[in-house]
């Protein structure tokens, strides 16, 4: 399924990372963020996906979220997240 929904579970992420959410409020952003393209037995496992892109998230994987590395950092330093990548 990661494939499936990878173009959404993108953006949501970058949108996480521009709305400067911390790590703890993650949780309810994607779930009050989540479109309705997402089919209802996939929600659960799209938050979940989302949850671990960000868990893994550093410097090295900011490309093809369409942001910039300064707002990666910006998020990174919001919650204590090391950089190196």
């Amino acid at each position: 399924m990661a494939a499936l929904y990878r173009s959404q579970r993108r953006a949501l992420v970058a949108d996480i990372i521009r709305a400067l959410v911390p790590s703890q409020k993650s949780q309810a952003f994607i779930e009050a963020h989540m479109t309705a393209e997402i089919a209802a037995e996939h929600r659960n496992k799209f938050s979940q996906d989302v949850m671990v892109e960000l868990k893994h998230l550093d410097a090295s994987r900011f490309g093809g979220l369409g942001i910039t590395r300064e707002e990666l950092q910006l998020w990174l330093d919001l919650n204590h997240i090391n950089a190196s990548g």
